[in-house]
């Protein structure tokens, strides 16, 4: 997480996730330790971001053995882009912000995966801050891809559930070291200003779903992020995510098999999609027509399982379950068939189980939850007080 620690009772915080589908925004109200739904609101359609590996959003190349490259300086003609870019985002932002008749001006917002560089990282135990931050920047030195003054640095310490012989004997500690670079954080914070909005914090998508989907539990767990354009398999452990890796696989793969096989418009297999979702047929299988896409994914959860367990230490690190979020989630009968082919609980998550809302919402809520894990886990980060926020997540399991 990068800017802001502090938290506050008693205001608004918009939690906003700038995806390739669209824009996402939950705006919570803070009020006597709980988050209150204040209002929500998205766009549809191909928004046009481009989520870029964090060599190049830095602006060098990954070249191993090779000291990390510089930043590139941009031609005029591709900064005379960038800036137009970033005022049609920050336009579209603010429209939305008025629609949903958001009260507050403080925001928090995702940063791609894709962008952001992570590792474990083991120094010595130390109390003494800016110790802990020489050791960190060393550590970055030799492992990031790009120059360390072309990024901002952030680290967190892990929960003892990663303890090994060195941090037992309490000589040692394990932190989860981050790295943004800072053309990504600026950008951010142009098109929120743009949009007449205070950027309180950035954090990863990663972390945000954890927070809003997993809460405390220490346990394995593969989270399936499934967007428009692409899916994110992420592997958490003790709630803090240990592997990723994103797949150019969507819903509108999805949509697109549907085209091909029963030759009807891209409109009506969207449609399709949502009317079958919402029947949600008890003992249906998923459509023939779905398997060519969702093959991949498929692949892509025994590789991660695979790796997980050579790592970690054979079977009994295999995950416990499998949480799907995302636009794309709610395809129908995809956890049934997941959890017939890895022979464990899969299921779609619910990141308003945290959130105070009218039941008359709950309905609409339920239907359209899995596009918002993102803004809600963000949102949730500075509504929710530290001490709070660890008995709502308790409280959840």
């Amino acid at each position: 997480m990068w800017f802001s620690r502090k938290k506050e009772d008693g205001r608004y915080v918009m939690g906003v996730d700038l995806g390739v589908g669209g824009i996402k925004l939950v705006e919570l109200e803070s009020k006597n330790g709980r988050a209150y739904l204040s209002t929500y609101g998205f766009t549809e359609g191909f928004l046009g971001i481009e989520k870029k590996a964090m060599s190049e959003e830095a602006g060098g190349a990954e070249k191993p053995g090779q000291p990390a490259a510089a930043a590139e300086v941009l031609s005029k003609e591709d900064q005379a882009r960038e800036a137009q870019e970033i005022k049609r985002l920050g336009a579209a932002l603010k429209m939305l912000v008025e629609k949903s008749g958001a009260k507050g001006k403080e925001a928090v917002a995702s940063i791609p995966i894709s962008s952001v560089f992570s590792a474990v990282i083991t120094v010595t135990k130390t109390d003494d801050k800016a110790q802990i931050a020489g050791m960190v920047q060393q550590e970055a030195k030799k492992l990031l891809p790009v120059a360390i003054e072309d990024v901002v640095l952030d680290y967190s310490p892990l929960p003892e559930i990663f303890t090994d012989v060195e941090t037992v004997k309490k000589t040692r500690m394990k932190l989860m070291m981050t790295a943004a670079p800072r053309k990504v954080i600026e950008r951010y914070t142009t098109i929120f200003k743009q949009a007449g909005l205070n950027l309180k914090s950035l954090e990863t998508e990663s972390f945000a779903l954890v927070r809003a989907l997993i809460g405390n539990d220490p346990s394995a767990v593969m989270l399936l992020d499934m967007g428009m354009a692409r899916t994110n398999v992420y592997l958490i452990r003790g709630a803090v995510p240990l592997m990723h890796r994103s797949i150019n696989i969507g819903g509108r793969d999805f949509s697109k098999a549907l085209v091909e096989k029963l030759h009807v418009t891209p409109e009506e297999a969207e449609q399709m999609k949502i009317d079958l979702a919402m029947r949600k047929d008890k003992g249906a299988q998923l459509l023939d027509a779905f398997k060519p896409a969702a093959d991949p994914i498929v692949q892509e959860i025994k590789y991660h399982m695979q790796l997980f367990e050579k790592q970690l230490g054979g079977s009994t690190a295999r995950p416990e379950k499998i949480i799907l979020t995302g636009g794309s989630s709610l395809l129908p009968n995809l956890d049934a068939y997941l959890e017939d082919y890895f022979q464990m609980r899969v299921y779609v998550g619910d990141p308003w189980a945290r959130i105070v809302y009218p039941d008359v919402l709950k309905m609409a809520l339920d239907q359209i939850g899995p596009r918002f894990g993102i803004s809600i886990g963000l949102a949730l980060m500075e509504a929710l007080p530290q001490k709070e926020e660890k008995q709502e997540k308790a409280a959840a399991k």
